[in-house]
């Protein structure tokens, strides 16, 4: 197979043996892509500090051992790098990335789900009211991998649910405020704001916390950053 081309974000790079990394990138046309770049740590001159967070990429791969590509090059299309520099923009892009990484399967595209991680990183370099937009995030990145919670209807009553429920993480949707105080929602104690855009600070933590929670549960993945960001 020839090399191909393609536009992604670094998600996660750990070392591998003495001289190469192992990336993980999100790209446009084939999904999550593990890809070794080799000598890129012994030597500056081949990648040049290219292989960090928060820049989108135009990569070079080909063919490598089982589902581990090379990576031959990379060049930037547009650096958010700013975002390094600013702690609060850090904590969540880093959030964000890593909510990629665990949402995602090996070598799925999905460009609705690149799309949303290339505006998210976009909107948090270049805006100041970073936490109001996680949620929704969230929400979204859910959504297309089909993995979205059902917040219009109750799922014991079968009741328009307008503003606020109980979400049940086991059950996949929201409880009404009636069923979810009888219900395995009201003990599982999760009451969830809807209204995104027009809650305080807390609520949009504990709505951070309880999407959070949600996606661990149902993907198995624990969340790295996740006490980084809900403590800081």
């Amino acid at each position: 197979m020839t090399e191909q081309i393609t536009h992604a974000f670094v998600l996660k790079k750990i070392v591998y043996k003495e001289a190469d990394y192992i990336i993980s990138f999100y790209s446009s046309d084939f999904g999550k892509i593990s890809c070794i770049a080799r000598s890129a740590k012994k030597s500056s001159k081949r990648f040049g500090g290219r292989l960090e967070p928060f820049l989108n990429l135009k990569i070079k791969i080909k063919p490598g051992i089982r589902h581990i590509k090379y990576l031959e090059d990379c060049s930037i299309i547009k650096s958010y790098a700013d975002i390094m520099n600013d702690l609060d923009k850090y904590k969540w892009g880093s959030f964000i990335l890593e909510y990629i990484e665990n949402l995602s399967e090996a070598e799925e595209q999905n460009r609705d789900l690149y799309e949303l991680l290339q505006s998210s990183i976009e909107y948090i370099c270049e805006k100041n009211d970073i936490i109001n937009m996680i949620p929704r995030f969230q929400y979204k990145a859910l959504r297309c991998v089909g993995l979205t919670p059902e917040l219009t209807a109750c799922f014991s009553c079968g009741r328009d649910v307008t503003d606020e429920g109980y979400l049940s993480i086991r059950q996949g949707g929201i409880a009404c405020i009636e069923c979810g105080k009888k219900s395995g929602a009201k003990v599982e104690g999760y009451k969830f704001i809807k209204k995104f855009d027009k809650n305080d600070k807390q609520t949009i933590m504990k709505n951070i916390a309880l999407l959070t929670r949600f996606t661990k549960f149902h993907t198995g993945k624990e969340f790295k950053s996740e006490r980084f960001v809900m403590e800081n």
